[in-house]
């Protein structure tokens, strides 16, 4: 019996961390959105860094989504809070990183940690999102793979959501995605103050 029970709360907690986890989309933040971001451990940063409100944010990972040539947001001034910084790349796109950036990364921080992950979609758009299938009516969102990322890392932690909200149209199918966050019981999504991308 004691094995059997060791067994469940091991499975259970297998993939389970203390640290607080975040990821920060792309919407507008306040200033109050910015302190309560940093509070966390694990902060993670969708895309690029453009906006101004990021400025002060902590982030400890970045994500950088492929496109049709190279990667969205990718840039040679990343700040020094980021140790890890991972490309997402579609299974028709491959790897489009240059060895020539991944140099700068490590000049920045040569113990900066750069990992791959691919996402892959089947011939009929499924779309697999916290144990549960979607059926896509257009490519996933950045911020949808970094959330699926984080919850087949770490499925049994919470993830606070800020700076999504959905407004963009045209190439995401935002309602579905934004009905699979609701759907997870581990995501906790933080309205933003306005529904501006």
């Amino acid at each position: 019996f004691l094995i059997l029970l060791y067994k469940f709360m091991f499975n259970k907690y297998e993939n389970f961390t203390t640290q607080k986890i975040c990821v920060v989309g792309n919407g507008p933040l306040t200033k109050e959105d910015v302190n309560e971001i940093n509070k966390h451990d694990i902060i993670c940063e969708v895309n690029d860094r453009n906006k101004k409100e990021k400025d002060n944010i902590n982030g400890t990972h970045l994500f950088l989504r492929s496109n049709s040539k190279s990667y969205h947001g990718i840039s040679n001034d990343i700040p020094k809070s980021i140790k890890n910084v991972i490309f997402i790349n579609g299974s028709e796109s491959g790897n489009l990183i240059t060895n020539k950036y991944l140099n700068n990364i490590k000049k920045i921080d040569e113990n900066i940690n750069i990992e791959m992950y691919t996402f892959k979609l089947n011939n009929k758009n499924d779309f697999e999102f916290d144990n549960q299938k979607y059926k896509l009516t257009n490519s996933p969102s950045a911020g949808i793979i970094v959330l699926k990322y984080i919850l087949e890392k770490y499925p049994n932690n919470k993830i606070n959501i800020y700076g999504m909200n959905s407004v963009n149209k045209g190439y995401h199918d935002f309602k579905l995605e934004k009905e699979m966050i609701k759907n997870s019981k581990n995501c906790i999504l933080h309205k933003t103050y306005k529904d501006v991308y």
